[in-house]
């Protein structure tokens, strides 16, 4: 799925202290924030399950369901 995201530009960041921010620059409690370690881990952990997970894993489902994905019944956005 990462692949996926990457090939139509998306990125996954719950929650962006301005690293990369090209005009305010980076978050100034970036040095003293409690949770950002947190955050950084969860960033991590989102991009890894991201890689391991493939779209045919998606459409198939998981093995002990029944022949039929259930699809969600709500707008889901990226």
């Amino acid at each position: 799925m990462k692949g996926v995201l990457s090939a139509v530009e998306e990125e996954i960041r719950p929650v962006d202290c301005g690293d990369d921010d090209e005009t305010g620059g980076p978050c100034p409690s970036i040095p003293t924030c409690g949770s950002r370690l947190l955050w950084k881990k969860l960033e991590a952990a989102i991009d890894r399950t991201l890689s391991e997970t493939t779209l045919e894993e998606l459409c198939t489902g998981p093995k002990e369901e029944t022949e039929r994905v259930r699809l969600p019944s709500f707008p889901v956005s990226i």
